[in-house]
């Protein structure tokens, strides 16, 4: 339900670009070479000129960026695929000593996982376009975990100590003397946008330059999953499982250029740059149950904060028609200042078990990887 109602939240927001630039819509277009475009040929010679040249009437050739100028509406539909890299190294459990780890969050692998992103948008005159975008369908999970079988100074098996005693210094039977640690981490990214885009008067050439103007909002979600098993404390042993959760919302006003080179008579190289100084509502919930302690957890904490987020991305593209394009590229989205659930898990055993929760927000996420794509144009 949440991703159908964003991809009418994208539509809405075309809409909207259309009805407020209703009563105001384009000229007909020029009358060049003899019929307007009627000619798909006489379109192709019109179409390789640079937008600020003229036809053989002295007719403008104006375009928005790439497509048949008489369009006006246009949709963009890509694939893609993100990897998720977060700055964090974490030592979850260590062997035998406290510096001998044997797992930490660096054992977490996050592949490549594929999504979808779709733009709308509508033209308002030669200069200007408003588009509404939505990316996302990404969800990353990844699992690790360590086992040990040697004898412990409890004489039971395991001596796998967590970082809820500073692995084992000094060690506490209930959190420490495992036999097994595990981790698991979910991660999920939905991005949405709203842009002014405006095209750049530059000298004749084959650049071509657009101002970006707009709003980004960012859903951020992660679950980290700890779980350990002990013989200890006897008879029973310990079964302790961690579950945390932490949401991030980011909102702020966006700033971005992109720039195209015209690389053959149907071919682009365009460069997009944007950045956004986002407020963050970052907030973090932790519950589960320690066993060996005969604990239960649940704790939640909520804070503002800013963040900053940086998105990159260079593509080729290349017109097949007059109104279809493909597109191949790869984009890398940086994030700093928000709440991730790996460093939300409280390695104090006192903070853990009676408070007061604590939120660690000041952490740094890069996604990155490839995109393909066709924009239609009508």
């Amino acid at each position: 339900m949440r991703r159908s109602a964003t991809l009418m939240a994208v539509l809405a927001l075309a809409a909207l670009g259309w009805w407020t630039h209703a009563a105001a819509d384009d000229p007909a277009p020029c009358d060049c070479n003899g019929g307007g475009y009627a000619d798909r040929d006489d379109f192709w010679t019109s179409a390789r000129r640079p937008y600020w040249q003229r036809g053989e009437d002295n007719c403008p050739q104006p375009k928005l960026f790439y497509f048949d100028p008489r369009s006006t509406w246009y949709v963009m539909a890509d694939g893609i695929a993100l990897k998720r890299d977060p700055s964090d190294e974490r030592p979850i459990a260590t062997l035998d000593t406290p510096t001998n780890v044997v797992l930490s969050t660096s054992d977490l692998r996050n592949e490549f996982e594929g999504g979808l992103k779709l733009t709308i948008g509508r033209k308002l005159g030669d200069w200007y376009a408003i588009e509404g975008s939505y990316f996302g369908l990404t969800t990353w999970n990844a699992f690790a975990a360590v086992r040990d079988s040697t004898l412990n100074a409890n004489a039971t098996l395991g001596n796998l100590f967590s970082p809820f005693t500073n692995f084992g210094d000094p060690a506490v039977a209930g959190f420490d003397f495992n036999a097994l640690a595990s981790i698991n981490n979910v991660s999920s990214l939905d991005n949405y946008e709203l842009n002014l885009r405006q095209r750049v008067d530059l000298p004749a050439s084959e650049l071509g330059a657009y101002m970006l103007y707009g709003v980004r909002f960012m859903d951020l979600r992660e679950r980290f999953e700890y779980r350990t098993e002990s013989a200890s404390p006897g008879p029973g042993g310990s079964l302790n499982a961690i579950d945390v959760e932490t949401d991030n919302d980011l909102i702020g006003f966006q700033l971005g250029s992109i720039l195209e080179w015209r690389i053959e008579e149907r071919g682009w190289i365009t460069v997009e740059l944007k950045g956004v100084v986002a407020h963050n509502e970052a907030a973090q919930a932790t519950t589960g149950s320690l066993s060996g302690l005969a604990t239960t957890l649940d704790a939640t904490r909520g804070e503002s904060r800013t963040a900053f987020v940086g998105d990159l991305s260079v593509s080729v593209l290349y017109q097949f028609t007059p109104r279809l394009l493909g597109r191949v590229g790869y984009q890398s989205i940086w994030v700093d200042g928000v709440a991730l659930a790996s460093e939300n898990l409280e390695g104090d055993a006192d903070l853990l078990t009676l408070g007061p929760p604590q939120l660690v927000h000041d952490g740094s996420l890069v996604y990155h990887g490839p995109f393909a794509g066709l924009t239609w144009t009508w």
